[in-house]
């Protein structure tokens, strides 16, 4: 479900006896998410039984925010693709643990944690749960994750050097007056980061197929969905953020 519809929120709750060990890798607790996408809950209601599938894309690689990207990069190792239209939301889902006494999010995602803070009070996040817990409770933990084939590196500010070669593509949050002569991808012009959140993968599998020699990102302002985007930003360079 996560390639097409990428639910706002999964819940990470301890596992009943009824779920076979197949569908948690034999873990104690199950992930559970209700997808908002019409087509992905007619498709639950037909079946009459809850659905369990991996995302639509390879092991530790870019997300698809279309069908088109699934079939780019799974070909026929998919019978069928149901084409529900660009994912709206652009990164998955926040997920959140309520396996312990303090709720835990494992993964930003696409509600940010201010939104669910409001909600239901203080919450830990993944950098301080990683010490009480297994890095493999929840999709997206993985230090390298999210990564396109081109070596990608993250910066708080990307520095001058990169701005008169032609082979290194460029990742910004918001339009720059820096005249960079590789191609440019532009998240959002507004400073938007709902609208830069829906545009990262599509706009990082541009810069992958042109045979760049190197792809150099923008952090982005830690607010809102911008937490969501550079944990993927992060994991898609394999940790390697710069100063």
């Amino acid at each position: 479900m996560d390639a097409f519809w990428p639910g706002p929120l999964s819940l990470v709750l301890p596992k009943r006896k009824e779920v076979p060990d197949i569908v948690t890798a034999g873990h104690e607790t199950v992930a559970v998410r209700m997808p908002a996408h019409p087509i992905a809950r007619d498709l639950i209601r037909r079946t009459s039984t809850p659905v369990v599938a991996p995302s639509a894309n390879r092991f530790t690689c870019t997300s698809p925010t279309t069908a088109r990207h699934v079939r780019e990069q799974l070909g026929d190792r998919c019978g069928v693709i149901i084409d529900g239209g660009a994912c709206r939301v652009g990164v998955e889902s926040t997920v959140i643990s309520f396996s312990g006494s303090t709720p835990v999010v494992l993964r930003p995602g696409g509600i940010p944690i201010e939104e669910l803070e409001r909600l239901i009070g203080k919450v830990e996040t993944r950098s301080t749960a990683l010490r009480k817990s297994c890095a493999t409770e929840s999709p997206g933990m993985m230090p390298n994750h999210y990564a396109p084939a081109t070596d990608l590196l993250v910066f708080e500010e990307i520095p001058a050097c990169f701005e008169t070669q032609s082979d290194i593509g460029v990742l910004l949050f918001l339009p720059s007056v820096k005249p960079f002569e590789g191609a440019v991808e532009i998240l959002s012009q507004s400073g938007d980061t709902k609208e830069a959140a829906a545009n990262l993968f599509a706009a990082l599998r541009r810069l992958d197929s042109l045979n760049l020699r190197l792809i150099v990102a923008e952090y982005t302002p830690a607010r809102n969905l911008g937490n969501a985007i550079n944990n993927r930003l992060l994991k898609a360079a394999g940790g390697r953020i710069r100063p």
